[in-house]
Parts: C-alpha cells; structure tokens; sequence
C-alpha cells in the first residue's frame, strides 16, 4: 500500500488597503519616491554593502537569493542578485516585513512564514512541512485537520500567544505590518482578504500505479488538498495539463480557493533522494508565491477597473499602482515565456480580470 510520507501546505491572506488608492492616506510605498526611499532604507537595494534580505525571494539572511518565480518574473536570475529600485517599482514587487516572527505547530510540522508589504496592500503568506505515515486516502483529511486547527503558537517581538487558528496569526502579522504602508493610520480593510492555498504530497514509498491519477482514491485525494479540504470527486476541467519541462514533472488541479500539486514520480524519487524532495519543496513555494503575487496585483487592478467602469475619478496615485500591476498580469498571462514566468496556475488566475486589465492600461 502506499504510504505518504511528507507533505507540505502553503496558505496566503492578501489584503488590499482601499484609503491608500483612494488617496485619502500617503502610503509609503505609493509612490514611485516613497518607494524608492524605503526600498533603500531597509536594504532592499542588493546591491549595497551588508544589505539586509528584504525582498521576497530571500529566506533569511543564511539562504541564497533564488527563486524560479521571481526570476524569470524579473527577467533573469541577475536581477534577483541586482536588482534596482525603479525595476522593482515598476514589477510592483513588495518588500518583505523586517519583523520576526515564528510561528509552532503540532507535532511532526514545520511552519515558516512571510509578511510581504506592497504599495497598498499585505499578504502573509504560512508555510507547513508535515511528516507522517498516511495512506492516500487519508492524506488530504489530516491536512484539512491541520489548517483547521487550533492549537498553533504564534511569538513576535511584541507578544507570544498560543491555542490559535491560522487565520488568526495570519490577521495579527497583518494588523502588525500595517505601520509599514503609511506613516498615519488607514482604514480597516472593506473587504475580506483574498485566501489562497497551495498543498503538494513531498515523499511517497509506493510504486507507480498506486500514484496513479486514474485511480479514484489518488484523485479525489488531489481534488481535497486543493483547498485542503476532504476528499472529492476530480472535474477533469480543473485538471491543468502535465508540464512540458522535465525537470517539473507535474499535474496541478485548481479551484476558487486553492490548488494542489502532483507529481508521483518525484514523490517516488524522493524517498531516496533529498534532491528530489527539495525540487519538489521548491515548485510547491513557487506556486504559492505566484498565486500570492497574482492576488495581490489582482485586487489593485480590480479595485481601479470598477472606479473607471462606475465612471469615478481615479487619483494619480491609483493610476500609477495600477497601471504597473496590469502590465505585469497582462505579461504574466501572454508574455515571452523566456522573458517571464509562464504557469498554468497563474493564466486561470488572471483570464477573469482580462477586461478589467485592458480598461487600466487603456485608461493611464
């Protein structure tokens, strides 16, 4: 019988701060001066001497600046080691909170987590390694346990506090951050954030047919870890074709909420092999790193596409914010493939808000 070994999740909350756009608060992140001034004065220019790893692909300060997303996002790996103020301006990148904070779980998990700060908006990004012993059929139920759970610790320079739920440590690193958009306080957010989630089996001691996604077990498997919820019935649309490049070997099925990963042969390969587990690790915080940029981009277009289409006026500063994170979703979606991050994943994000980014680029 197959056995899954490790998994990993990955959920991200991003909100969108509507009095910045509006321009009733000064963010300061947006303007292309505000942003320049912090992105210096935190260190996020790589480029200076004993600069402090602000940007989102850093780890910590002992991991390399890497990322497949973020590089062919920006271009070329170069621009990760280099990258200047006004490139990350105009690709809307956000800068990665200064604040520490580490987050517990139960036993046998491994949390991490990310604060990101974007020119008007915040996205907290948990991420869980778990390692267990799960049949197929009971894997997407003991992450759905997981994400559901209460009894997660969150410790800050300000507070510890533990019996939480995901959803609230993901609220309290919001309210936390918020500082860092404006110098005065902004209004609560109107809306709800944008949750998303990524979920991908690591490691696997099984044999090929028992990975099979023409098995019904595998499959309704795939169908829960998507939106780490129970098991359920696959709809075939949902289910992206396999990637073409070898070295990713992987199908992804995509819901509202979320999407999972599967990739039985690097499951397999991996049991033996730590290179396999972190190329399959890797692709797994890839995909929520595209989801959670795309979100984010996403909610700053929409917001200025409804202002023009009600016929209200759009401060500069909106214009500006806006203009730039259309074109990067409209690259995202169609652009050279060489030259930007080309995922399944994020082309089904982006097609609804194909009119409301043709309005933006057309209107500024």
């Amino acid at each position: 019988m197959a056995k899954i070994k490790r998994a990993a999740f990955s959920v991200s909350w991003t909100t969108l701060y509507e009095s910045i756009l509006d321009g009733s608060v000064p963010g300061r992140l947006a303007s292309r001066d505000g942003y320049l001034k912090q992105f210096h004065a935190s260190g996020a220019d790589v480029g200076a001497a004993a600069a402090a790893p602000t940007l989102p692909w850093y780890r910590g300060p002992d991991k390399e600046a890497w990322s497949h997303f973020w590089a062919n996002y920006m271009g070329t790996p170069k621009q990760l080691r280099k990258t200047s103020g006004d490139s990350a301006w105009e690709h809307v990148i956000p800068v990665r909170s200064p604040s520490v904070a580490i987050v517990a779980g139960p036993p046998g998990t491994e949390p991490t987590v990310d604060v990101w700060i974007y020119p008007c908006a915040i996205s907290v990004l948990v991420h869980v390694k778990v390692d267990g012993d799960w049949a197929v059929d009971q894997l997407a139920n003991v992450l759905m346990a997981l994400r559901g759970d209460q009894q997660w610790e969150l410790q800050t320079s300000q507070t510890t506090s533990s019996n939480r739920h995901l959803d609230g440590i993901a609220g309290a690193l919001r309210d936390e951050a918020v500082a860092l958009l404006a110098a005065s306080p902004v209004r609560d957010p109107e809306g709800p954030p944008t949750v998303l989630s990524v979920a991908a089996p690591l490691v696997a001691d099984a044999v090929a047919a028992d990975l099979d996604l023409g098995d019904k077990t595998v499959s309704s498997c795939l169908v829960g870890l998507s939106v780490l919820g129970p098991p359920g019935q696959l709809a075939p649309t949902h289910l992206l074709d396999a990637n073409n490049d070898p070295r990713w070997p992987a199908r992804a099925y995509v819901l509202n909420d979320g999407h999972a990963i599967w990739s039985a042969s690097t499951m397999m390969e991996a049991l033996t092999s730590s290179q396999a587990a972190h190329r399959l690790e890797c692709l797994q915080r890839n995909n929520i790193d595209v989801v959670t940029h795309v979100a984010a981009l996403s909610r700053m277009v929409s917001w200025t596409a409804e202002r023009l289409q009600a016929n209200v006026d759009v401060p500069v500063v909106a214009q500006r914010i806006a203009t730039n994170a259309a074109q990067r979703l409209g690259a995202l979606r169609d652009g050279n493939r060489v030259k930007t991050h080309r995922a399944g994943v994020a082309k089904v994000r982006i097609d609804p808000l194909t009119a409301a980014i043709q309005a933006v680029v057309q209107a500024f």
